[in-house]
Formats: C-alpha cells, structure tokens, sequence
C-alpha cells in the first residue's frame, strides 16, 4: 500500500508540474504578442456589454495575431484576447458576449477544479476522458446563456458566426482558456443544444456534480 501511494503521489504530481508548466509556456509564448485594443467602436461596444451584464470589474481586452480565436485567460488577471481578423459589430457582439459570460461565471476556476480532478486520477483514462467531456459542456453551457430568450433567427446567426471563427484557422490552445474549438461532434452538439431552447437545461448542474464526484472521489480512494 505504501509503494502504491508513492506511485500514485508521484503521478499526481508529475501531472500536476507538467500542466503548470505547460500553461505557464503556452502563456510566455503569447504573452510578447498583445497589445490593447484601439478601435473606439468596439471598446464601446465591450463596456455596454459589460455594462448589460452588470459586470463591474471590466477584464483587459486585448489583441494577439497569433491566437486563432477569441478567448479568455487569466485566474488572477482576466483578460479577453481577440484575434487580428476583421469582424461585423454583430460579430463582435457575439464573441464578447460569449466570453464575458465565462468570465461573469468563472469558468477559468471551473477548469482548474477539473485540471485538479485529472491530477487525482491521472492512472485513469476514463476519467480524462470524462474531464474532456466536462469541458465541452462548459461550452455547450455558456452557448445556453448566450442565446437564452432569443429568437431562432439569432440562433441560427449566432451559429453561423461559430463556424466563421473556426473556419479562420487553427492553433493551440491551454487547458486554462476559453475558445471557439470544437470537434465536429463536439460543434454539431453545440448547435443542437443552440437551436434547442430546452435541449441544454440544467447541464451546468450536471456538469459542477460530476466535476465535484470525479474530485472527491480520488481521496475516498485514498483513504
């Protein structure tokens, strides 16, 4: 029992170094490339956002060329990161909106208590897989927020603008951010629960349960 609990401490561990450092990497690498957004209509724009979501302590908002897509980073010191590409202002409203309501929910802190979990139960690849699945639904969750009374057609433009994000490119991304990434299951799920009004209630429960199950669950084993 004591040569398994060394092993399992110094995979935990491990897992728990080679993420940070991961993040941490990933962070330097794009860190050189922000710089604040000048464009006075969609600064405008963001703050009557920000404004509409009662959101009183405002996230940086920022540019980077080498991001592929909106998102939000940053536990301590949000900021909203948008790539260099030209957007329609219904296009802005779409992105910022998506990525204000992570940062109004903290799903950064969301992603950490499943980052958290995968450490726990790194021996187990069910469990990575399930913490796969509860970062989609986190996406599949905020689409929820984002669309909740609106009409079909601001559905189907909040879809169609999904799908011009992701059709600009591809990179990487960080466990500890948001984006506009999907599989084509993962995107084809997303639209169903988008087009659904009542296909993605309650998910968010769900979604905090298992989390809080999968986390726990690895200290029962411990005992």
């Amino acid at each position: 029992l004591e040569l398994l609990f060394l092993v399992w401490l110094i995979g935990a561990a491990g897992s728990a170094v080679w993420q940070t450092v991961s993040y941490v990497r990933w962070k330097n690498e794009n860190k050189l490339w922000n710089h604040p957004v000048e464009d006075g209509e969609v600064l405008n724009l963001y703050h009557e956002l920000c404004a509409s979501q009662s959101i009183s302590k405002i996230p940086q908002l920022m540019q980077n060329k080498r991001i592929p897509s909106p998102m939000l980073i940053g536990l301590l010191k949000p900021t909203i990161l948008l790539p260099q590409m030209e957007y329609s202002e219904d296009d802005y409203t779409v992105v910022l909106t998506h990525e204000l309501s992570h940062y109004k929910r903290s799903d950064l802190w969301y992603k950490l208590l499943i980052l958290a979990a995968r450490c726990v139960h790194w021996f187990n690849p069910l469990v990575w897989l399930m913490m796969k699945e509860a970062d989609n639904d986190l996406e599949i969750s905020c689409d929820e927020l984002v669309v909740k009374n609106s009409s079909s057609e601001d559905r189907a433009f909040y879809c169609e603008t999904i799908l011009r994000i992701l059709s600009k490119g591809k990179g990487k991304f960080s466990p500890l951010c948001t984006g506009f990434h999907s599989g084509q299951k993962v995107l084809q799920r997303r639209f169903e629960m988008i087009m659904n009004d009542k296909a993605g209630k309650g998910i968010t429960l769900g979604l905090a349960g298992a989390v809080l199950i999968v986390f726990l669950g690895g200290f029962v084993q411990l005992e």
